[in-house]
């Protein structure tokens, strides 16, 4: 890892570093993820169910509290 970019990103505001995650994830391809077969179809079984059943989804906050709730 470039340690000179990192500790640049680390000088930025949280709005801004929240902002670089986010494009930096999305620069990301499924296709170019390191996986196991399974594990690729698991995910394709999981993007179809998303979009066959939107309402049955959650959404992050809702999912990041029934995390923390079973960490507690």
């Amino acid at each position: 890892m470039n340690t000179h970019l990192l500790d640049n990103a680390l000088q930025l505001s949280v709005a801004e570093r929240l902002e670089l995650i986010e494009r930096l994830w999305d620069s990301l391809a499924v296709k170019d993820l390191p996986m196991m077969e399974a594990e690729r179809r698991l995910l394709d079984e999981r993007i179809a169910d998303m979009g066959a059943n939107p309402v049955a989804q959650s959404s992050w906050l809702e999912a990041k509290a029934r995390l923390n709730k079973r960490d507690a």
